[in-house]
């Protein structure tokens, strides 16, 4: 098992790949959900993903951060850049 310090170098360097506050589709579900933080599970100190549906919902999914990124999900923006 890699170390707490290995771990939170991880962690550091995933947060600006997923930003807190980014926009991202599911891509079955065409729900868009934003990220609303990085941890660490416990358990492995693997790195995990909260982050909740656009607009009314009150639910927060936890996910593996590797599933997050496999292709399941795309990063979104609601405005035109430029």
């Amino acid at each position: 098992m890699r170390s707490l310090e290995e771990a939170l170098a991880e962690l550091s360097a995933r947060k600006q790949e997923v930003p807190i506050g980014s926009l991202w589709r599911h891509r079955k579900t065409d729900t868009i959900y934003t990220v609303k933080g990085l941890a660490l599970l416990e358990s492995d100190l693997s790195l995990v993903v909260s982050y909740k549906e656009l607009g009314a919902s009150n639910v927060y999914w936890i996910r593996p951060l590797s599933e997050f990124l496999d292709g399941r999900f795309e990063r979104v923006s609601l405005f035109e850049e430029g």
